[in-house]
């Protein structure tokens, strides 16, 4: 017979709520869904970052540093920026796999 651990009662915490809050920590202050977007985007991107995903890259940089640096233009110069921004978030994101 085969249990069924999401129905397992530890005190007042299921087994899947407990793994839910591992995951919380593990990727906070993203939700795993968050956390599972954010990687397949950064895992997708090539050597040019589309104008329109700019925002999306920098703000994520800033929450999960816990910073508040303005965001950079989009033109050529600003690309070391950009390098740094999605390098950082890469390997956060290796961190947590």
């Amino acid at each position: 017979m085969k249990l069924d651990t999401s129905k397992v009662i530890y005190g007042e915490m299921s087994m899947g709520e407990l793994y839910r809050q591992e995951l919380m920590k593990k990727y906070s202050p993203l939700t795993p869904e968050q956390f599972s977007e954010l990687k397949g985007f950064i895992q997708s991107l090539g050597a040019y970052l589309p104008d329109d995903k700019a925002g999306y890259v920098w703000n994520h940089f800033n929450l999960l540093r816990g910073e508040n640096e303005p965001q950079p233009c989009t033109c050529a110069s600003a690309g070391p920026h950009w390098k740094r921004a999605v390098d950082w978030l890469t390997n956060w994101i290796n961190e947590r796999v």
